[in-house]
């Protein structure tokens, strides 16, 4: 799969930024905050880039994934954060909910790609 499905993958997560910013009709600030909140999910990869380095990364990621247990990627962060989401209906809190809205659908995304395209299983996504 390689570095193409590396920038596929990115371009997914950015889609799904840009649908949000749609839907809701964000300026550029709230764009930036919803693109930084997901973002943010994806720090617990940083131990693996500490610990084996980026061009490791790289090179096995996308060609032959292997399940990865990272702290954020779980059922327990999708569901927190799909309830959480439910502060849109709030207007006082209605950015940090589309914040979290982004990293439900961040996590949702990466876990359809574990188990449907890299048929990875989901066992790696229990807590």
């Amino acid at each position: 799969m390689g570095l193409t499905y590396a920038l596929f993958h990115a371009l997914v997560h950015l889609i799904i930024v840009i649908g949000i910013c749609f839907i809701f009709n964000l300026n550029w600030s709230g764009f930036i905050l919803v693109l930084f909140a997901q973002c943010v999910i994806d720090l617990d990869h940083i131990p693996f880039l500490k610990k084996r380095g980026i061009k490791y990364w790289f090179k096995t990621a996308w060609v032959s994934p292997v399940p990865r247990k990272y702290p954020f990627h779980n059922f327990l962060s999708i569901i927190i954060s799909l309830v959480c989401s439910i502060l849109i209906l709030d207007p006082r809190f209605f950015l940090v909910g589309l914040c979290f809205l982004s990293i439900a659908l961040h996590l949702l995304w990466d876990l359809v790609e574990d188990v449907f395209i890299f048929k990875l299983g989901m066992s790696h996504w229990k807590v």
